[in-house]
């Protein structure tokens, strides 16, 4: 049985381009980040379409700087890895970042400290830290979380 992500040979060019465009809006629209260009290469390694630099320019006709600027910018963002790249040509082979595997465990949950931007914290010892400790001796114990997974000062 077929999925949406494969194609068939006799498959209507026009369907195929819809549903690249598609596989462009799916990724965007779960990464702002992502720019167009940039959820064109992910739906082109999604839907099997290009794995390197040059087979995506030349399959849609982009000039190939822009797509080595965009899979940098990817890279950065850190959803893709470049495998190989070619240093004559610059071109390069790439792959999505593989997913983090999430195995459940029985132990507590890591609590975030307070915001800072709620002010909870400077209001429970009366001083900002600013990017660092603001303790006499230079001690930041009282940041610390305690074993309950609460912070000093926190309500």
């Amino acid at each position: 049985m077929s999925t949406m992500h494969e194609a068939t040979p006799t498959q209507d060019p026009a369907d195929a381009v819809t549903l690249f465009f598609m596989e462009v809006e799916r990724i965007r629209g779960n990464d702002p980040w992502v720019s167009p260009l940039g959820g064109g290469i992910l739906a082109g390694l999604t839907l099997d379409i290009a794995h390197s630099s040059r087979a995506f320019s030349r399959a849609l006709g982009i000039e190939h700087a822009l797509v080595l600027r965009e899979i940098k910018t990817l890279v950065d963002l850190g959803r893709l890895i470049v495998r190989e790249r070619n240093e004559r040509t610059q071109g390069c082979t790439y792959a999505l970042v593989p997913l983090p595997v999430v195995i459940p465990t029985d132990e507590k949950p890591i609590r975030r400290p307070p915001s800072l931007a709620s002010g909870s914290l400077i209001a429970s010892t009366g001083r900002a830290t600013r990017g660092g400790c603001s303790s006499k001796g230079g001690s930041c114990g009282s940041a610390l979380p305690r074993d309950d997974g609460s912070f000093p000062g926190s309500r």
